[in-house]
């Protein structure tokens, strides 16, 4: 599979993201969206650790309410065995007299409320557990996309080394200097040198445009939207 250039990929994000050329070339709007997100890296870096301690604490928390939980059905149920067990030495087999299991007709005994009972009991740190971890794993997945768009800010950098000191072996061999990296080359050698250096403008001017793109929609489309959804779960969880 042929791999996509960064001008291609930058092509395809700009359709797929609907972002304009203006937009693009706009210094404040790129100046607002790089702003956003830095601060919601900024703000990821702070929230995460304590989304994960809450994360561990709740799980204490859900753990010893279901345990609990379960212990109480458990000693419900010990408690009908023992009304079994005792019906004929304390009532003489008489139904009506037990406390926990009375069956007379159409009467509502104790049991029978506390089975409903036990059965409407829920687990309110369940739903609280699994919102903080719906959390930590939105917020991880915007950041990974943040440290995509980082990347590539890496590789601009990297690009621009790679040019300067293209261009400086270039201007030793044009001038006949000789240096440890151009020992070896000639000005036959100047005319792939000088190739190079193009190439490597051309990639760092896709890259800029790639950045550029992914800061718009990342700043712009998403860091705006992924507030406006976690505030009106927030407002429903809490």
């Amino acid at each position: 599979m042929i791999r996509m250039s960064s001008a291609d990929i930058g092509k395809r994000y700009q359709q797929e993201m609907k972002i304009t050329n203006e937009s693009i070339l706009n210094l404040e709007v790129k100046e607002r969206m790089e702003s956003a997100c830095k601060e919601f890296m900024q703000f990821a870096k702070q929230v995460i650790p304590v989304l994960k301690g809450m994360q561990k604490t709740i799980a204490g928390y859900m753990n010893n309410r279901s345990l609990a939980v379960a212990q109480y059905r458990g000693f419900l149920g010990i408690l009908n065995k023992y009304e079994n067990l005792n019906l004929n030495q304390y009532t003489q087999a008489d139904v009506s007299k037990v406390v926990f299991g009375d069956l007379a007709a159409n009467a509502e005994t104790v049991k029978a409320n506390i089975d409903k009972f036990n059965g409407g009991i829920k687990n309110p740190y369940f739903n609280l557990f699994h919102w903080v971890r719906g959390e930590i794993f939105d917020i991880e997945a915007v950041v990974e996309a943040m440290k995509h768009r980082e990347a590539q800010q890496s590789n601009i950098i990297k690009n621009e080394k790679k040019k300067v000191n293209t261009q400086q072996n270039l201007d030793n061999v044009v001038a006949g200097r000789k240096s440890v990296k151009t020992l070896f080359k000639n000005q036959n050698d100047a005319g792939t040198m000088a190739t190079k250096v193009e190439i490597t403008e051309r990639e760092i001017e896709a890259l800029n445009v790639l950045v550029d793109l992914m800061t718009q929609y990342l700043g712009g489309q998403v860091v705006p939207a992924f507030k406006a959804k976690k505030n009106a779960i927030y407002s429903k969880i809490i």
